[in-house]
């Protein structure tokens, strides 16, 4: 495909995708405009001549070389890959975007267990993301037999730390495995590092209490041992994918036990979800099912 002679292609729309299966070309003060969320993607070569642009503020992907030259450029507030080799400069004008080897920068990724709830909590945080479509958490006896127990949407493109949660509320007794997998746009999948948790039995009982659990009206009733007066115990509902739902602060006004009424004003809807307490050294998280 060639576009040249002032040429213009603009991709409008959200998240529109276009895909070229051989090389392209634009020359002659030609212009290709690739908005945020959209992407596109050359299964060949691509070569940008005589003082053309593509600006790319979505994402865009090269599954062979690029080839800059006469005062043109690939550049934007997107990303950009290519998997072959890079002819003329780096930078503006030339090919802006810094060299990337894998869809996304994976900067963590931990399992806790939360042993008064009985569940795993995952966690990652990625430093950059391209073209990511979504997470897969898959889980293991061994370390070797994995099965799949959940997807996460990725970002997309993003050049900024995100964060991931996902709560696996039925680990096995011992250790389980995890590990994580990321498949791009295109269908690709890499798979990183896998992360062992052991769990175990707590004898101590929880200092604080969800009732009734499983829930089915709107309100949600707790009791909460308070150490010290006017200290405060922030609780937090999560879903399973790690959004926060509610966050609310108490202050402690006695000593001991304390019933309190949290989240009159929605409805949950019917799932399990995560009721996590913290206050000083202390946090704790209990699963609750609405019914």
């Amino acid at each position: 495909m060639t576009l040249s002679g002032g040429g213009f292609i603009n991709l409008t729309g959200s998240t529109s995708k276009l895909t070229i299966t051989g090389n392209l070309t634009v020359t002659g003060n030609s212009t290709m405009l690739i908005p945020a969320s959209d992407t596109l993607t050359i299964n060949g070569n691509l070569s940008v001549q005589s003082v053309s642009t593509i600006t790319v503020n979505g994402y865009i992907k090269i599954n062979g070389n690029v080839t800059t030259a006469g005062n043109s450029s690939v550049c934007g507030t997107g990303a950009g890959l290519y998997t072959g080799t890079l002819t003329g400069p780096a930078g503006t004008p030339g090919w802006c975007f810094a060299p990337v080897s894998l869809p996304i920068r994976l900067y963590s990724f931990s399992a806790d267990y939360l042993s008064t709830s009985n569940i795993v909590k995952l966690a990652w945080i990625t430093a950059s993301e391209i073209n990511n479509n979504y997470f897969t958490i898959e889980k293991s006896l061994n370390g070797e037999n994995f099965q799949s127990i959940g997807q996460v949407k990725g970002a997309g493109n993003s050049n900024i730390f995100s964060d991931y949660y996902f709560y696996d509320n039925a680990p096995y007794k011992g250790v389980s495995y995890y590990r994580l997998l990321q498949t791009d746009y295109d269908g690709n999948t890499t798979t990183y590092n896998v992360v062992p948790v052991e769990t175990y039995e707590e004898n101590q009982s929880s200092w604080f209490l969800v009732f009734p659990n499983p829930i089915k009206e709107n309100s949600i009733n707790l009791t909460y041992n308070g150490d010290n007066i006017g200290d405060k115990i922030t609780f937090i509902i999560q879903d399973l994918t790690g959004r926060i739902i509610m966050e609310e602060t108490v202050i402690v006004n006695n000593k001991g036990s304390t019933e309190y009424l949290l989240y009159e004003e929605s409805r949950l809807n019917k799932g399990i979800y995560f009721i996590t307490g913290s206050t000083n050294n202390k946090l704790t998280t209990q699963k609750l099912i609405v019914n």
